[in-house]
């Protein structure tokens, strides 16, 4: 019986991850046809971070079978608080979106298919950006609870010290971190993009990865201007409003075609223009348009690929860690703000994860307390410093894009600063030193 609850959990998260990676290596499979450049070999490690996802739970109900009675207390008082208080933020975050989203969603072709999925997406990325602000109320409600029913000064009592109290804290703030990376691998950054597109599908009947790119060839002097690329690169879509300037050896333009739609074959690489128009620019005033152009037109001796042409529109904000990593690799140099942008976003994924330990650590000192009186000061102390720890993480994330701080710096400086808040905190409460009129004397008040 003790095993029970891994037991179970282990089989349902086994269950789920044979049942959903099956999708992701078939999303593989089509992303690496679309991006033939892409790194293979990091892009099959989505489909185990998958499974790897669905069996946190049971690694959780593995350790809550080996510990103690007072760690399974802890534990579970904690976990309690945190479901709910998740539960509470997810439902209130999907009711502003539908209140918000609702033009939009009433224009899907089928409501039935589309509303599912559209909100599976939408609470893929939520999670991630709600999980160090859920942990942090479900933490200080719950030990403002046993701090006011005196739980702990009879844990105390014991001899059992303040770090002691803080392994099961710690052990829950492991694993919401390792469900955040496995989430910000692939899956919450590409939904916050996809979530987009089905918007604009569901009120213009078509999904768009980039909008209005340009690709510069500087060794056959073409310059592409495209509308709107498909989300899928693998199919038969097409690129949409797409113009292409072509400029003689002196710089002059040469010729300008244009098509409304234009497909890659990628079997034989030819680009395939429907309804194209080619502007001709000659010396004299006037330019003369070019007659009886085949319709479609056929070019088969050009080298760029889809995949190639939208490097340059894509978002790091969208791509997990394979599809920076791919950029990355694609456009070596590191002096462009672009790059900058992608090489501090790469880094970032790896830092945020561990942003609900850090939260863990942060939140436990100013949720115990020892004296009787409201917990109202706590509160604003710790959403405070919650509110500072997002404006960190942007502020910082801005100096990587601008150069100013290196990319793994610019990662990782909101961990490290308030780690070192958490610890200092968490000094004071072992010395029985007040926090919050600590904190108070340092404003003035």
């Amino acid at each position: 019986m003790r095993f029970l609850s891994f037991i179970i959990l282990l089989v349902l998260g086994l269950a789920a991850g044979f049942f959903l990676a099956p999708f992701e290596e078939e999303s593989v499979r089509n992303y690496l046809i679309g991006f033939p450049n892409a790194d293979a070999e990091l892009h099959g490690l989505r489909p185990w971070a998958v499974v790897a996802l669905c069996l946190v739970p049971a690694l959780g109900a593995l350790w809550y079978s080996f510990a103690s009675i007072l760690d399974r207390y802890l534990f579970r008082k904690t976990l309690i608080a945190f479901l709910i208080t998740t539960f509470g933020f997810l439902l209130l975050f999907v009711l502003m979106d539908f209140q918000d989203s609702m033009s939009d969603l009433t224009k899907a072709a089928n409501p039935k298919k589309f509303l599912p999925t559209y909100y599976a997406v939408l609470l893929s990325q939520t999670v991630v950006l709600l999980l160090p602000f859920t942990i942090l109320l479900g933490l200080l409600y719950s030990l403002g609870q046993l701090s006011a029913s005196r739980e702990i000064i009879a844990f105390t009592q014991t001899g059992r010290g303040i770090f002691r109290l803080l392994r099961p804290l710690v052990v829950l703030g492991i694993l919401l971190s390792l469900t955040s990376f496995f989430l910000n691998f692939h899956i919450a950054p590409w939904a916050r993009g996809y979530r987009e597109a089905l918007l604009k599908s569901a009120s213009k009947g078509e999904t768009e990865q980039a909008s209005n790119v340009m690709h510069h060839n500087p060794v056959d002097r073409r310059l592409w201007f495209i509308g709107g690329f498909p989300y899928d690169l693998s199919g038969n879509s097409p690129l949409v409003d797409v113009q292409i300037s072509t400029r003689n050896p002196d710089g002059s333009l040469k010729s300008r075609l244009k098509s409304p739609q234009v497909t890659w074959d990628r079997e034989t690489g030819d680009w395939i223009f429907s309804k194209p128009t080619r502007l001709l620019v000659q010396s004299e005033p006037t330019a003369d348009y070019e007659k009886n152009l085949p319709e479609p037109l056929i070019l088969s001796d050009w080298p760029e690929t889809p995949s190639q042409l939208i490097q340059e529109g894509l978002d790091a904000r969208y791509l997990g860690i394979p599809g920076i990593q791919d950029w990355l690799r694609n456009n070596p140099d590191r002096n462009t703000f672009l790059s900058r942008s992608f090489e501090s976003q790469y880094h970032y994924r790896w830092a945020q994860p561990w942003l609900c330990l850090v939260t863990v650590l942060l939140a436990a000192p100013l949720g115990i307390s020892f004296a009787r009186r409201g917990r109202g000061g706590t509160v604003a102390v710790a959403v405070i410093l919650s509110g500072l720890m997002l404006f960190c993480a942007e502020v910082f994330l801005a100096f990587g894009d601008s150069g100013r701080i290196p990319a793994i710096p610019a990662a990782w400086a909101t961990n490290g600063i308030f780690l070192l808040v958490a610890l200092a905190l968490i000094q004071r409460r072992l010395k029985g030193r007040p926090i919050f009129q600590t904190i108070r004397k340092c404003f003035g008040s």
